[in-house]
């Protein structure tokens, strides 16, 4: 048994020309990067460790988790051109595509399987629809680099250093050029309390995966040639991402806490998807599980997550607390990750034909900003102004308002403020939804006497529109304070309209399984002690590492305890035993002697 004391884990390592490069493609350098970091972690797993709290328990939710996906592209296209490194939307999209298809399990896709071990993990993925400030996204962000190709070893920090969202409220996904042939690298979960996982593998801002642009989505643009092109680079790193390890526990034979994968003695180091076998216990020759997305075979082959495994990925998102915040904030701010935005509140403002109707009492323009639609500000020698007033907005109508706008103020000792209000159509009363003062309102170092805004000295803000209870309409206003110490720009004024998804909340569950199984060579009995909250019926199913039921057994009305099943004369060899109660199950294995 090994156990895995690293922040990142590499995929493959076994030579396989792609048919336009001549570089050896990788799936692992997991000893190299051990060797590199092993003692930068060491004391600070220490201090994890003692500092965990109760929070870590078994897996106690269900329902589905949409996790918001950001892909940043860094490429070497100086002009911007969507080519070689800068991929395409289409080929993004792919990939999450075989996210979703991969995770749960869709029938008549790649992903599927008739395996009876073989999970639905309940977990989808999608693009962010909303980025960080609050402004409408693709899910994508783009950045040129100088630089060439990227060593996943030295290079990694500068690869995350391109636009990291928060990572607790997404998962990042850098895709570049790498060097030595690499597919892609994975920080592990931190504080999961899983076996073989350290407590600290990494820091909040270096939290998510590099991916080569070559082993990126399905069958197209650079991932169209190889062997790795059906898109299970990024399953199999997310399954890292997610606390899993490699189904041969990255030793010989080694042990990859998942009861319900056969053993393996290394990555499976073939082209085709032909049968494995290895002999790891009793020197039984057993099947491999090729089809795993945790082993190294071509993406054509794998289509599996078992059962243990999907447990083992939702306790780390429940456990860890770098992936419990995700599953706090999407929880609790629904309209900010991966509804469909339409922009279709006709409040939509950029004054390139003057004022509009909506702006009380504003100045009038004398300036144009980078796109060139004019500007509404108030001056330095105006009083409290009305910089916009919107029509009533019915709340009910939409989930979720989004207000964005563009601003632009220079520095100063006392600034002026700017304030965003929703007014009820109920009482007519005014609530504050945010204010901009000091440091917060400021965008340019530029000190003018009379300030008249350049290009780069625009920014925008985002405000999430939460009404009063009970308000079935609202007017929204931006105005400014009395003092103008300076003239202050707004422009592009927006309102959105967030669509909810239908993915299932999160609920507690009041369930849980545990089973402990065995063989007893005095009564030749295969043995499972089994905890639930009885009674209930229970149900055995045992199967060879083919995946064929050899018997199966149901205990009508049990209480928790042990249960003693009869072995049918089975030879020596490692089984699976399923265990089914209450709609949960686990597979264990059992060797028989």
């Amino acid at each position: 048994m090994k156990y895995i004391y690293i922040a990142i884990i590499l995929l493959s390592s076994f030579s396989a020309m792609t048919q336009d490069d001549e570089t050896p493609m990788k799936r692992c350098g997991t000893a190299e990067y051990h060797q590199l970091h092993k003692e930068k972690y060491k004391h600070l797993n220490e201090v994890y460790s003692r500092s965990r709290n109760a929070r870590l328990q078994a897996n106690t939710f269900t329902g589905i988790i949409t996790i918001p996906v950001v892909v940043h592209v860094i490429h070497n296209n100086a002009n911007g051109e969507i080519s070689g490194s800068n991929i395409s939307d289409e080929q993004i999209k792919s990939q999450i595509e075989v996210l979703n298809e991969d995770f749960r399990k869709k029938p008549n896709t790649n992903g599927f399987n008739n395996s009876p071990v073989g999970a639905d993990v309940e977990i989808e993925f999608c693009l962010a629809k909303i980025a960080p400030d609050g402004t409408p996204s693709t899910g994508i962000t783009r950045h040129y680099s100088s630089q060439k190709s990227f060593d996943p070893f030295g290079d990694d920090a500068e690869i995350k250093s391109h636009d990291p969202w928060p990572a607790n409220r997404y998962m990042n996904i850098w895709v570049a050029s790498l060097s030595g042939g690499y597919l892609g690298v994975t920080q592990f979960p931190n504080g999961t309390n899983l076996e073989g996982m350290s407590e600290y593998n990494g820091s909040f801002d270096t939290d998510g995966m590099i991916v080569t642009h070559k082993a990126f989505g399905r069958r197209t643009g650079t991932a169209s040639s190889g062997i790795y092109i059906y898109g299970r680079t990024v399953t199999h790193e997310i399954g890292h991402w997610l606390g899993l390890i490699h189904t041969w526990g990255d030793s010989n034979c080694g042990d990859d806490y998942c009861a319900d994968t056969p053993p393996a003695k290394d990555g499976n180091l073939e082209k085709t998807c032909k049968d494995v076998f290895a002999k790891c216990v009793n020197e039984q020759l057993n099947k491999v599980m090729i089809e795993n997305y945790l082993d190294y075979s071509p993406d054509i082959c794998m289509n599996i997550f078992t059962q243990d495994q999907k447990t083992r990925m939702r306790t780390a998102m429940h456990n860890s607390p770098d992936r419990a915040a995700i599953l706090s904030y999407i929880s609790n701010n629904t309209n900010y990750h991966c509804q469909n935005i339409e922009s279709s509140i006709p409040q939509n403002i950029a004054f390139e034909d003057g004022l509009s109707s909506t702006c009380t009492d504003c100045i009038a323009d004398v300036s144009s900003n980078c796109t060139g639609s004019k500007s509404i500000f108030a001056s330095k020698s105006s009083s409290f102004k009305k910089l916009y007033n919107s029509g009533y907005l019915s709340t009910d109508k939409y989930s979720g308002i989004t207000l964005t706008f563009d601003y632009s103020y220079p520095k100063e000792a006392i600034t002026d403020s700017l304030y965003v209000y929703a007014q009820s159509s109920e009482t007519n009363q005014r609530y504050l939804l945010a204010s901009f003062a000091g440091e917060n309102i400021i965008t340019t170092e530029s000190a003018s006497a009379s300030f008249s805004p350049q290009c780069s000295e625009w920014k925008t803000k985002a405000i999430n529109v939460v009404p009063n209870v009970g308000d079935k309409f609202i007017k929204i206003q931006i105005e400014t304070s009395k003092a103008m110490k300076n003239n202050l720009y707004v422009d592009n004024i927006k309102l959105f309209a967030l669509v909810s998804s239908n993915s299932a909340q999160i609920v507690p569950n009041p369930l849980f399984l545990r089973v402990r199984s065995g063989f007893d060579v005095n009564t030749q009995k295969i043995e499972a002690e089994v905890s639930f909250n009885g009674p209930a019926d229970v149900k055995f199913e045992l199967y060879d590492l083919y995946g064929r039921k050899l018997f199966e057994e149901n205990r009508l009305n049990s209480y928790p305890g042990k249960f003693e099943l009869y072995k049918a004369d089975l030879t020596a060899g490692v089984y699976l035993l399923r265990t089914l109660v209450n709609g949960e199950e686990l597979v264990k294995k059992v060797a028989i002697q």
